[in-house]
């Protein structure tokens, strides 16, 4: 999916490295996380800091085309296997997503790689309003499962998650080749 992304990029006409584009990105789209960020607005601010001036026109043709290979999917290798055993032992599944994209979104998503018969529930910060450093985010998951703080487990990969999972008093597991560095949580695993 990098690949396809620095293709598009080379379009539009932006000569810089890659990786100022996805810190860019990375930084920026914490707006659209829990604000109705207009995804143009929140596309000319990322373009911007790395140089790239659109005109409007071409600004949504970027963002058009942006979304299409953003929207592509792939399962992880393992991913399926997993979730179809934590069905059938009766474990229910939320995913807890920070995202700029609304539940109905990623639960397309989710169909079109035949995902979501595995999974329960879907919680996106740019519905509630919240990210999942706040100790809320948690709380609105065990909510509409009908679960208790100590009958659930959180799988992430970033250090600011992990500090919202231990605030909402939920056990915390990092995947560790995903994860940010030096990161800590309850449990490590390594695949």
């Amino acid at each position: 999916n990098h690949k396809s992304k620095i293709k598009l990029l080379k379009k539009f006409g932006y000569t810089g490295n890659y990786n100022d584009f996805k810190k860019s990105f990375e930084k920026e789209e914490w707006l659209g996380y829990v604000k109705r960020v207009n995804y143009i607005q929140l596309f000319k601010r990322i373009l911007d800091k790395i140089g790239l001036k659109l005109s409007n026109n071409t600004l949504k043709q970027f963002v058009n085309e942006f979304f299409k290979l953003h929207k592509k999917v792939q399962t992880v290798a393992g991913a399926e296997e997993t979730l179809k055993k934590l069905m059938e032992k009766g474990i229910k599944i939320c995913i807890l997503t920070d995202t700029i994209f609304t539940e109905e979104e990623k639960w397309k998503w989710f169909k079109s790689i035949g995902m979501d018969k595995y999974i329960d529930i879907i919680i996106c910060s740019h519905d509630t309003k919240i990210t999942k450093a706040n100790k809320e985010s948690y709380s609105e998951c065990l909510k509409r499962m009908k679960l208790k703080h100590d009958e659930v487990i959180f799988v992430g990969h970033k250090q600011y998650e992990m500090n919202g999972a231990k605030k909402a008093n939920v056990t915390s597991i990092a995947i560790l080749p995903v994860s940010d560095k030096n990161i800590k949580s309850d449990y490590n695993i390594n695949s």
